[in-house]
């Protein structure tokens, strides 16, 4: 299956026919529209299990979506948002950041927690 159909179709795992749903990442309840079934470990690194694995991939809005691709934040040991360390935020950036940092999210669990320390060892990547 290739990632197109393999998205869609965890899409609707996620979604089922719900018009909205919460981001895994700053929790905001949005239109389908607005959410993406985002990798937590970068699809091109994942061996061929770990592209069939539904544990790889979480829900975020577009918004939390590019900030974690960014490594602007990640997710701790315990399931924590923690700033990414990055510099050069600007005020509108820090107060995006600022709303999410210290929450815990519902995509973190036993089985999502190796993907996100993964993603916490990649360097960082302004594009």
């Amino acid at each position: 299956m290739g990632c197109s159909a393999w998205k869609k179709q965890a899409g609707k795992l996620r979604l089922g026919s719900k018009p909205s749903a919460p981001c895994d990442i700053c929790g905001r309840d949005l239109p389908s529209r607005y959410l993406r079934v985002a990798h937590i470990k970068k699809r091109s690194l994942c061996t061929d299990q770990e592209k069939r694995d539904p544990d790889v991939v979480m829900l975020a809005c577009v918004e939390c979506d590019a900030l974690f691709e960014a490594k602007e934040i990640v997710v701790d040991d315990s399931g924590v948002i923690e700033a990414g360390g990055l510099s050069g935020a600007t005020e509108a950036l820090e107060q995006m950041l600022s709303d999410i940092v210290g929450r815990k999210r519902a995509a973190f669990s036993a089985k999502t927690s190796p993907y996100f320390k993964f993603h916490r060892t990649l360097p960082a990547s302004r594009t």
